[in-house]
């Protein structure tokens, strides 16, 4: 059984590099061949320097799996463990990768959905301010009291304008004051994801595992 203690920091850059090993281990391993029965040979290999050089690759590519395994685990359960704090809220270390990973994109997809909306109900807004919107005015004075009269500047076509444009107008339903809520939710990822990386950097540094396999 072997025993190691080492940092977060150096476990995680330990455990990048353990996968490519493991990888590179098993494709130049031969655990099993053929011969023809008289042959003293496997692969231009002695019989038994074969036997021998597939038990050494079986036995190493196992040891490597297992110190892999015995690194993960002892990260995983030191990131359970260790807490932090980020603008003044306290986090275990995995909490704080899950909503650097995770949490945060969700909040992200909210707020790009949002602002696309608001952008998109700003868009139609702008109809009441349209020429297309005052040749809708425009035509209805015409289909309701004839080219000619709908041209007169009296007290009953510029309410019968007035109560058109009214009634069509474009209007904003925003029981959120989602302006607010976007800057708000922008704000707190911003935050969060600016002090994250460096409190678990500092984190990873200062906290040591350890692990055995």
């Amino acid at each position: 059984m072997v025993k190691e203690t080492m940092t977060v920091h150096e476990a995680l850059s330990e455990l990048k590099r353990m996968d490519g090993r493991i990888q590179d281990a098993i494709d130049d391993a031969t655990f099993v061949a053929t011969k023809t029965h008289s042959s003293k040979q496997v692969n231009g290999k002695d019989v038994e320097k074969f036997k021998d050089n597939a038990r050494a690759s079986y036995d190493k590519v196992n040891d490597l799996i297992n110190r892999r395994n015995a690194l993960k685990r002892a990260i995983t359960l030191s990131n359970a463990r260790t807490t932090l704090e980020i603008n003044g809220k306290q986090y275990t270390v995995a909490e704080a990768i899950d909503m650097k990973s995770c949490g945060c994109l969700f909040t992200q997809l909210l707020i790009d959905t949002m602002t696309a909306q608001l952008n998109r109900a700003n868009k139609n807004l702008d109809y009441n301010e349209s020429k297309e919107f005052q040749k809708a005015a425009d035509d209805y004075l015409v289909a309701m009291f004839g080219p000619k009269e709908a041209k007169i500047a009296s007290d009953e076509i510029r309410k019968a304008r007035e109560d058109f444009i009214a009634m069509k107008s474009i209007d904003i339903v925003d029981p959120l004051n989602i302006s607010e809520k976007i800057q708000k939710l922008t704000d707190d990822v911003t935050a969060f994801i600016s002090k994250c990386d460096s409190a678990l950097s500092v984190s990873n540094a200062l906290t040591t595992i350890e692990f055995e396999y």
